[in-house]
């Protein structure tokens, strides 16, 4: 869900889609790469919403310093959160990646053209507990 803020927008998540172990594909040249069912299965929740609700592909790198986008993740992710914004124009889409200790989170947010960095992330329930 999307709102107005006094200094911007807020996109607040709402609940957690995992993507079940047989939607991975074997690739060894990233971490875990989803496969396009995946894909069509998150684009279809969107659609099944009625484009009121955005979706963010949320991962996590194990590094725990600041992290950033990888390689693969700047050359992908975009296009896949294009792929959302494209069945659910009005809502908000985005990625989020998560560290041992830190995260950073880009949006796509309605009426915008391209990913905004997120200056705030709030997450409720801190300390995030993460299981290896």
């Amino acid at each position: 869900m999307t709102g107005t803020i006094a200094d911007g927008a807020a996109v607040l998540l709402t609940s957690y889609w995992p993507v079940p172990d047989d939607l991975y594909i074997n690739d060894p040249d990233v971490g875990a790469r989803i496969n396009g069912v995946a894909i069509r299965n998150a684009m279809q929740d969107v659609l099944d919403g009625g484009g009121r609700y955005g979706l963010l592909h949320v991962h996590m790198h194990l590094r725990k310093d600041r992290t950033g986008m990888s390689r693969t993740d700047m050359a992908e992710i975009p296009k896949l959160v294009q792929s959302f914004r494209n069945v659910g124009a009005k809502a908000a889409h985005g990625l989020l990646i998560l560290t041992p200790d830190h995260a950073l989170s880009l949006a796509l947010l309605p009426g915008t053209d391209s990913l905004q960095q997120v200056n705030k992330i709030i997450i409720v329930g801190y300390p995030t507990e993460i299981l290896k």
